[in-house]
């Protein structure tokens, strides 16, 4: 990231200071006044404005006049400008407005005065990288602070979800972090980013610098960093938590923990991570509130590799959840014809289940969240359009389960129905 600030800290230096005025799209007198502006000419600007040249000319990357002044700290032009009524909050075409050019030039009197003059402290480019965060980055404690005292949101992120906080431990400046700490910083929020963003860097930074504590910190869903790192499938992330003492076994309000989130996620390598290396071998039939296993997250998000993997290290495939449904009902009842494929074989066939409607669920990265009725959202979706082939499979699990109930205990299993096939542990 510090090498992409660098790039366009060299950008804004070099429009400033170099952009020809033959690039602008406007008229001669436009490009005169650019000129004269960028030549600190407040007599030629005063003369141009006079006879009518636009005082918001602007080149071909966007680069105005006020932009320029401030960027050069043109102190009597820039007053000049504001005076007649230049536009304050225009921005060139990667997003820039006169205060990030102020910013990044480090102009402290300038961005004073545009502040002054109701500029927003926040004004992010196209990205949402704010002035706040390019001050952070320039290093300049100085303008870092004139923003705070003004405003500037010190928990705000961009697209990348880099905040204010995480572009300080970047840049290695451990006074700016600690005066973002000081006025309000939430290290806790910057932490998570970090982790779903894949930024190992900076989670093993505040991780040294002992800004967070792993097994207390939580997202804004309540999630402990061990299931964000399963379930982003990054098993680099997932080892450096570990190892910095966060434990594998957390789990999130609904009972369901790291294990559950990567058999979820499909990631047979976090899988493999959390049960070879015998650190959640234990949980691998441990259901959560509902009941639920980890294969159950696999088998409804048609992750059969997953699945496979699961059934042996262990995983039971014939574990019901609270209501008596088997992983390969909820694979059923998402369509995922791959893991009943899987699961048809070593799914005993004296209870196939009935649909699906249990409590309870992952996040999941597919989308399979759970719906009003404690279903999936595909399920959800099924029962709302009321699919004439689902309201099928339903009646067909009804029937097959009356069946079962009826048939002595040493019956075989019907035409047509799997065999269950032990799994050896």
């Amino acid at each position: 990231m510090k090498t992409n600030i660098i790039f366009l800290l060299g950008i804004a230096f070099f429009l400033c200071a170099f952009s020809p005025a033959y690039s602008s799209g406007g008229s001669e007198a436009n490009l005169k006044m650019i000129e004269a502006v960028r030549s600190n000419s407040l007599d030629d600007v005063k003369i141009l404005a006079a006879d009518g040249v636009n005082i918001n000319a602007s080149d071909d990357s966007g680069l105005s006049c006020l932009m320029i002044a401030v960027s050069k700290n043109h102190i009597d032009i820039i007053n000049y400008l504001v005076s007649k009524g230049v536009e304050l909050n225009a921005k060139d075409k990667i997003g820039w407005n006169v205060m990030l050019y102020a910013v990044t030039n480090d102009q402290l009197d300038s961005a004073a005065f545009l502040i002054e003059k109701g500029v927003s402290v926040e004004s992010p480019d196209n990205e949402g990288t704010t002035a706040l965060m390019y001050a952070i980055m320039n290093n300049s404690e100085s303008m870092m602070n004139m923003l705070i005292k003004n405003g500037a949101d010190l928990n705000s992120h961009n697209k990348k979800n880099i905040t204010p906080l995480i572009c300080a431990v970047e840049s290695g400046n451990s006074k700016i972090v600690e005066a973002l700490i000081n006025s309000g910083a939430s290290a806790s929020d910057s932490f998570m980013r970090a982790i779903m963003t894949g930024n190992t860097a900076t989670v093993k930074t505040m991780i040294e610098n002992r800004l967070v504590n792993v097994n207390t910190v939580r997202d804004a869903e309540n999630l402990p960093p061990v299931i964000c790192a399963a379930m982003s499938a990054n098993l680099e992330m997932l080892k450096l938590l570990c190892e910095a003492g966060a434990s594998p076994g957390l789990k999130d309000n609904k009972g369901q923990g790291a294990l559950f989130y990567a058999a979820g996620s499909g990631d047979v390598d976090v899988l493999k991570y959390l049960l070879n290396e015998g650190v959640l071998k234990h949980a691998v039939n441990g259901p959560d509130s509902s009941g639920r296993t980890p294969l159950f997250s696999a088998a409804e998000n048609g992750n059969g590799e997953a699945i496979r993997f699961l059934l042996a290290n262990g995983a039971n495939p014939n574990a019901a959840d609270n209501n008596g449904h088997k992983a390969i009902d909820w694979a059923r009842a998402n369509k995922m014809d791959n893991a009943v494929s899987v699961l048809e074989r070593v799914t005993s066939s004296g209870a196939k289940g009935t649909a699906v409607t249990a409590p309870g669920g992952v996040r999941e990265k597919d989308g399979s969240a759970f719906g009003n009725t404690g279903g999936t959202k595909l399920f959800d979706s099924n029962l709302s359009k009321k699919d004439d082939s689902f309201k099928e499979f339903l009646r067909r699990q009804e029937e097959e389960k009356k069946k079962n109930q009826s048939k002595p205990a040493d019956r075989p299993a019907t035409k047509g129905s799997t065999t269950f096939t032990p799994v050896k542990k």
